[in-house]
């Protein structure tokens, strides 16, 4: 099979589009070479498959096409309800043995990649005595360290590899990797990425990131440092082109791509299901709207209206005044006095924020039915425990908890357990980050939230209610279903009582970092 390349991507129907625009993108930017497609796929209508045969024979006289249909219900690819992915991502484990046994080396591409240039150079990287050749990509060191991945040894990003078929089948890859993923399926935040990491470690080759450049954290300044040869539309679903309202400054390369395939004239659809979805349900088409804030959301809610034209964005206002974002100046809220508007639009996450915004617009003399401000619904149930006293009544409903935070709610709500006796009922303190090396709080193992899968149990999320939103979405990605958090009146109460708590708290954490007050 010499003198062809190799090319391996996984599919379900609804990822149909993506994995032919990346098929068009790689076709079109390597017109002189024999290509050989291989999909790797779940159940897929005939048609659709008999559509894409059809539109490669028009498009090259040199690639070919072959389709693998996998049944995913033979194999434990875990997957969890809200995850990003779908079980097809597990599908390239299992290239070796699915594919022609004479074919040792294969590309891999993930379908929400694009490829710019020719292949050449990365197909003929040698990888002989190599599981793989991939790109690193940086991670915090406990998950190099849970996966066992050594400390000379980096961690790479599995959306485009160079795969040495024949070594995987000498070493019983495949298997192995199967094996790990049944036996360790909760220390695996990045799925099969991490279990192909933590088997593989030492024993991939480093390539140059121009042949995986991710997207979500490339400013378009860097492009001609970087000279991108296969970019990944990495991130949240905002930054996906395929959507109307995206965010990615790289949309246009997709649409480009896009072209001149099946999927062609297919209308884009909006993404509704990113809490930064800009809040079409809520502004009336067309009207005319002042943006209340310049931070992650008002940025998002900008974007998404300049490429979907949802209404008219007259003016953009927040209290960190001065700077310009995106070609517009952002004004200090007293300009609202003097402006004709049909409503203020406030881009916060926290309903705390909200309020004290539209508290202070009230007393500037602003009507509250022009003040709009988008709640985020989550598909979990939560519920907000107002008072001090909400708090004590959920501590003896519950038998069992994962208790979540790190900050100073955190620890007035530790220091609450620790004097009713009842921390024992605390199955897991989840953190976002390392409290000075410390493993356990009070007896209780201490994990961290990106090693965190799921849990059935009930979750109370003990931080300032600014984090709350971060907090919940990840939550909800691990599956949890009932999740209890504070108000910030019952944040503000628990902070009050403890006070001492947490001054010697904060005491020790200097003394341990070497610090002084």
């Amino acid at each position: 099979m010499s003198g062809k390349y190799h090319l391996l991507l996984s599919t379900n129907e609804a990822y149909m589009e993506q994995t032919v625009v990346c098929m068009s993108s790689v076709l079109r930017s390597n017109q002189e070479k024999r290509l050989q497609f291989h999909i790797l796929h779940s159940e897929i209508e005939n048609a659709i498959l008999d559509q894409v045969r059809k539109w490669m024979k028009t498009e090259s006289d040199l690639a070919e096409l072959s389709f693998y249909r996998i049944h995913s219900e033979d194999y434990f690819f875990p997957v969890k309800p809200g995850d990003i992915i779908s079980c097809e991502t597990y599908f390239r484990i299992l290239a070796p043995e699915l594919l022609p046994q004479d074919l040792n080396k294969i590309l891999y591409m993930d379908g929400d990649t694009i490829c710019l240039g020719d292949l050449k150079e990365l197909w003929e990287t040698d990888i002989e005595g190599y599981a793989a050749a991939s790109r690193e990509v940086a991670v915090p060191e406990y998950r190099k360290q849970n996966l066992g991945i050594g400390e000379r040894d980096f961690y790479f990003q599995a959306g485009v590899m160079l795969l040495n078929l024949q070594w995987w089948r000498e070493h019983h890859i495949t298997e192995e990797i199967l094996n790990f993923i049944g036996q360790h399926p909760n220390i695996l935040p990045r799925w099969d990425q991490d279990a192909l990491n933590a088997v593989l470690s030492g024993k991939v080759k480093k390539i140059h990131p121009k042949w995986n450049t991710c997207l979500d954290v490339l400013p378009p300044e860097q492009w001609e440092q970087v000279k991108p040869l296969i970019v990944h539309y990495t991130g949240s679903q905002l930054f996906k082109p395929w959507f109307k309202n995206s965010v990615s400054e790289y949309q246009k390369l997709y649409l480009e791509y896009r072209k001149e395939t099946p999927y062609d004239s297919r209308k884009l659809e909006i993404c509704k299901s990113s809490r930064f979805s800009f809040p079409i349900h809520l502004v009336p088409q067309e009207s005319r709207i002042v943006l209340y804030g310049a931070g992650q959301y008002g940025k998002a809610y900008y974007l998404q209206n300049q490429r979907c034209h949802f209404c008219e964005i007259i003016s953009w206002v927040d209290k960190g005044y001065g700077k310009n974002i995106y070609g517009r100046q952002i004004l200090p809220p007293i300009t609202l006095l003097g402006m004709d508007y049909d409503f203020i639009l406030v881009a916060v996450s926290a309903q705390y924020m909200a309020d004290s915004i539209r508290e202070e617009l009230q007393g500037m003399g602003i009507s509250s039915d022009k003040i709009l401000w988008n709640s985020p619904a989550f598909p979990i149930k939560v519920n907000e425990l107002k008072t001090h006293a909400d708090l004590k009544q959920y501590f003896q409903k519950v038998n069992r908890l994962i208790f979540c935070g790190s900050d100073e709610v955190t620890m007035a709500c530790l220091s609450f357990l620790d004097k009713h006796s009842i921390q024992k009922k605390i199955a897991k303190f989840l953190i976002q980050e390392t409290l000075d090396g410390q493993k356990e709080i009070m007896g209780v193992e201490m994990q961290m939230l990106d090693e965190f899968q799921y849990s059935s149990d009930p979750v109370l999320l003990a931080v300032n209610d600014g984090f709350h939103i971060g907090w919940l979405m990840e939550l909800y990605d691990r599956g949890c279903k009932e999740i209890s958090l504070l108000s910030h009146s019952c944040y503000q109460q628990l902070c009050e009582l403890a006070r001492n708590e947490i001054d010697q708290w904060k005491r020790k954490r200097l003394s341990l970092k070497g610090g002084a007050l």
